[in-house]
């Protein structure tokens, strides 16, 4: 289950380290915080962008498969 995440984490990510705090105050109640494991699939192509991933420790890689049906790595 996503926890919340803390007030002083989220400021210290870059993408939000500009932001006030009344502008963080609305952040932090609409972010969660989530671990996947190795391997679990985010999103597929197509899929309605309702959410921004911040990956906080690990890596991520974008693929897309090929009309042959192959994997292609386009971004680690």
């Amino acid at each position: 289950m996503p926890e919340q995440v803390d007030y002083e984490r989220l400021k210290r990510i870059c993408l939000f380290s500009g932001m006030n705090d009344a502008e963080l105050d609305v952040i932090t109640k609409r972010v969660f915080e989530k671990q996947y494991k190795k391997g679990s699939m985010l999103f597929v192509e197509g899929m309605a962008g309702e959410v921004i991933y911040v990956v906080l420790e690990g890596g991520v890689d974008v693929s897309k498969k090929t009309k042959t049906g192959e994997e292609k790595l386009l971004a680690q």
